[in-house]
């Protein structure tokens, strides 16, 4: 029996092959890995928007208002608007309504804004803070300068600043803001 003898080439796979199977795997690793990202942006920007504060403008003074801390010219008044503490950050869903109720001790914050008052900056100050100390706050300046005079008050749970900014060459005083802390109802 005659043996022949062919020539036998082994050829190796070609690199294309190699390259097919990694980025198949390549390109499903990046997809898994980027899905899970866009989610967990979508999720973190979600919360961000639902646990945003929402303030609220009012016409009048809340009912829970202190009526220790008088008001210089109500009548006058620009704004009032409220940060409820049971209305910030409000999430949806029964689960994370239990985990949202208001705590014991918590507070709202009142905002009031008054501009182009007749009366001097000085005067105003001295206003609040003789009717202030007059119902047992503590008071503590912090700038007083001629174009801006700012303090705080504390009493208990009630927490205050007022700030008054004014320009010297006008009569009158351009803004006071005052921000008060008090318990929630």
């Amino acid at each position: 029996m005659r043996r022949t003898t062919h020539t036998v080439e082994i050829k190796e796979p070609p690199m294309q092959e190699f390259k097919k199977r990694g980025s198949c795997f390549k390109r499903t690793c990046v997809v898994g890995c980027g899905s899970i990202v866009l989610f967990i942006l979508i999720v973190i920007a979600g919360a961000i928007a639902a646990g945003k504060p929402r303030t609220k403008e009012l016409r009048n003074l809340p009912d829970h208002f202190p009526k220790s801390v008088t008001l210089y010219d109500a009548n006058s008044i620009d704004r009032i608007t409220i940060l409820s503490e049971r209305d910030r950050g409000r999430w949806p869903g029964t689960f994370m309504n239990l985990l949202r109720r208001p705590i014991p001790g918590q507070r709202d914050t009142v905002e009031i804004h008054w501009t182009d008052l007749p009366a001097q900056p000085n005067f105003i100050q001295k206003y609040y803070e003789t009717a202030l100390r007059r119902e047992g706050f503590n008071l503590m300046i912090a700038a007083e300068k001629n174009s801006i005079r700012q303090f705080t008050f504390t009493k208990d749970a009630i927490e205050g600043r007022i700030a008054i900014t004014d320009n010297p060459e006008q009569s009158g005083t351009d803004t006071v803001d005052m921000k008060i802390l008090i318990p929630t109802p």
